[in-house]
């Protein structure tokens, strides 16, 4: 998990051996009442995987080609934990099939 130009960003880590073929991607809102997408992207059957490298990040928001925005971006204004899920196809059982990370957000929108 990372900051970039002010928008949180879900990133592989600089020492991943692999590069990471990115099949959707979630970003959770959690908070006391629950938990809820606040954005949500999957690839579309027949297109074509962005892959992101070591040391890469995808931010919040990004509208990638041949991918359907399932939960449309919003604005982050509400407190609380907050966690990004980076997901893939295993083609073999050996293949990661995710990244994760969280961030918190405080009173006046300031990242904890």
């Amino acid at each position: 998990m990372s900051v970039i130009e002010g928008a949180p960003a879900i990133c592989v880590p600089a020492g991943a051996k692999k590069n990471f073929s990115i099949e959707s991607v979630w970003l959770i809102h959690e908070s006391r009442a629950g938990a809820k997408r606040v954005w949500s992207i999957s690839a579309l059957p027949a297109s074509q995987r962005f892959v992101l490298r070591a040391g890469q990040c995808l931010l919040h928001g990004t509208d990638l080609a041949g991918y359907t925005q399932d939960v449309p971006p919003t604005a982050l204004t509400e407190v609380g934990r907050y966690t990004f899920q980076l997901n893939a196809v295993a083609v073999k059982r050996s293949d990661l099939i995710g990244y994760s990370g969280s961030f918190c957000l405080k009173l006046r929108g300031s990242v904890c």
